[in-house]
């Protein structure tokens, strides 16, 4: 029985009435099933049952025709209703890719002239536009170099927007939303340097910076290291962000939630509301439990700081003390 019911949930729809809005579902999506079904009923019969009854029984062959129709209706509206939202939704991306390229790709000339600033032009990749906190620094004057965008990174974004992945889709459609708000920022000076397709992004986009004497802006790990090697300037937004996040020396005492088990026997891993990584020694045992630690060690490295901690012996105690008294409570 139990593999039965197994084999139904997994093969099949089963309504849940617990959200009303299913309820409501469920209710237009019988209703239309029964009205297939009745016009089902009416012309089987109409068409061949009323001259040629089933097994000379009048109504069989129509009530079979009916319930058959009730079924494939019953299950086939949910993925009608899938499909009909997929192609709606594709239909919508694709207008709204289409705009924002057709603004994005105007005719531009065949030397941009850069304007003449006292830093030096800001040239944004991919990572960056999708990651949109250059969006922000712009707006309130952090940057005031020129912004250039490189038409091969406008075709990257476009190339992840039509991305089979819809995790890709959706970061190419963010890319392409935010480059069009830094477009019409009247704060920014932003162009859109026009450029041979590219093969290789990151290389192209280095040559070009020190082609106009520019900085790469980007969140991109590998394509800060190689900037630097190359000699171009960056300004990495992870990195200000690191720099501008709260300072946590050893000795202070912090708050942090233990989310799972850490590389080493006995650590468990928590964050700060920042994203910062807590090290807990001997912080397994109280995985999903808030702790108060001691920071040991600030480890500080390009991709963000690691904190060392352990956890206070006020805290143990009160713990010890709590789960003593919960034991003692239940002993007879």
């Amino acid at each position: 029985m139990k593999k039965t019911i197994d084999f139904v949930k997994n093969h099949f729809y089963v309504p849940s009435f617990k959200d009303p809005t299913q309820l409501a579902y469920e209710i237009i999506r019988i209703v239309i099933s029964l009205l297939a079904g009745i016009f089902g009923f009416v012309v089987s019969q109409v068409i061949y049952f009323i001259d040629y009854p089933l097994l000379q029984v009048s109504y069989i062959g129509e009530a079979i025709v009916s319930v058959i129709t009730f079924a494939l209706f019953y299950y086939l509206i949910p993925f009608a209703i899938k499909a009909i939202a997929e192609g709606i939704r594709n239909i919508v991306h694709q207008t709204l890719k289409e705009g924002l390229l057709k603004d994005l790709k105007r005719p531009a000339p065949k030397k941009l002239k850069l304007k003449n600033f006292n830093t030096k032009p800001v040239l944004l990749d991919t990572s960056i536009i999708i990651d949109g906190r250059i969006k922000h620094l712009i707006q309130e004057n952090f940057i005031d170099s020129q912004i250039i965008v490189p038409q091969f990174v406008v075709e990257e974004l476009q190339l992840i927007s039509d991305s089979k992945s819809k995790i890709k889709r959706d970061k190419g459609k963010r890319g392409l939303l935010i480059l069009e708000e830094i477009k019409k920022n009247k704060k920014s000076n932003f162009k859109i340097y026009p450029t041979k397709p590219s093969n290789d992004v990151d290389k192209d986009l280095l040559q070009l910076a020190k082609k106009i004497k520019g900085k790469v802006a980007t969140t991109d790990f590998n394509l800060n290291k190689v900037a630097k090697i190359s000699g171009v300037p960056v300004l990495n937004v992870n990195l200000l962000a690191n720099l501008l996040k709260t300072n946590i020396i050893p000795g202070d005492t912090i708050s942090v939630k233990i989310l799972k088990k850490g590389e080493n026997n006995g650590q468990g891993i928590g964050y700060l509301s920042d994203g910062t990584m807590i090290v807990v020694t001997n912080g397994f045992d109280y995985i999903g439990k808030k702790v108060e630690c001691i920071v040991d060690k600030v480890l500080q490295t390009d991709a963000g700081q690691m904190i060392f901690s352990h956890i206070t012996t006020s805290f143990l105690s009160k713990n010890f003390a709590g789960d003593s008294t919960k034991k003692s409570a239940k002993s007879p």
